[in-house]
């Protein structure tokens, strides 16, 4: 008997993701929901301070998504879509008595488990449900090098900077709202918005190794507690991405 219902099971679990249930999906977004955050929280003077005077600025903010969902039934939808973004600067500034360069670093992970109803209409299918963003925030590590020089071009003042700065946790309760376009029976392109309600979690022990080699040689450390919380409505993650139904 215990035979024949593990037979069963088994052949119903093959029947289910054997009827174009179950989908795999990639796509690129912004990091809408938690970019403004960190950008307020984490920038050290303020958060342009280094655009605004750079002469060379570069700044990479895209971030990646794959996701998985399950169709209990043609409208109703289980999700997990995990995404990984990295906030990597970089500016620089040339004058003649004046040279400085900032790189930065900091890595987010995000986990987000959902359900939602979707309706097909033709080559459209319509999706919206409730998802639970979980993001991770890594450490912030940041390097600046500075030099002045007289106006006979001998260096004045040579000197580097490490700071680094824990991460922390944003999650909450978000809204999503997905269009895909089949383009065959299995293979779908897809817009999706995200959003909602977040609490941010940041910061810990700010510290500032600060190493000067001319004109004399010295190391300064300065630490601090830093820390940020706060419930805030998100802007937008804008998602596309192509995805395939099994």
């Amino acid at each position: 008997m215990k035979k024949i219902i593990l037979i069963c099971i088994i052949l119903k679990t093959q029947l289910a993701f054997g009827q174009n249930k179950t989908e795999i999906s990639f796509g690129i977004s912004n990091p809408g929901q938690v970019e403004k955050t960190l950008e307020d929280f984490y920038f050290i003077a303020h958060p342009t301070a280094f655009q605004d005077d750079a002469h060379y600025g570069n700044e990479k903010r895209v971030k990646f998504n794959l996701g998985f969902s399950f169709h209990l039934r043609d409208s109703l939808e289980l999700r997990l879509r995990v995404g990984y973004s990295k906030r990597v600067n970089h500016y620089s500034q040339a004058f003649s008595n004046t040279h400085w360069s900032v790189n930065d670093f900091q890595s987010v992970f995000e986990i987000s488990p959902s359900f939602g109803f979707s309706k097909r209409l033709g080559r459209f299918r319509f999706s919206t449900g409730i998802e639970i963003p979980v993001y991770i925030i890594g450490k912030l590590k940041e390097d600046l090098w500075y030099q002045t020089y007289a106006s006979s071009g001998t260096i004045d003042l040579a000197s580097t900077s490490e700071i680094s700065m824990p991460g922390g946790t944003i999650i909450g309760l978000n809204n999503y709202v997905r269009v895909s376009t089949f383009l065959s029976k299995q293979l779908f392109l897809y817009s999706e918005i995200n959003y909602g309600l977040l609490f941010a979690s940041l910061g810990g022990n700010f510290r500032n190794v600060t190493t000067s080699t001319f004109p004399i040689e010295e190391t300064l450390i300065n630490e601090f507690e830093k820390t940020y919380t706060k419930w805030y409505f998100s802007p937008a993650q804008i998602q596309f991405g192509i995805g395939l139904k099994f």
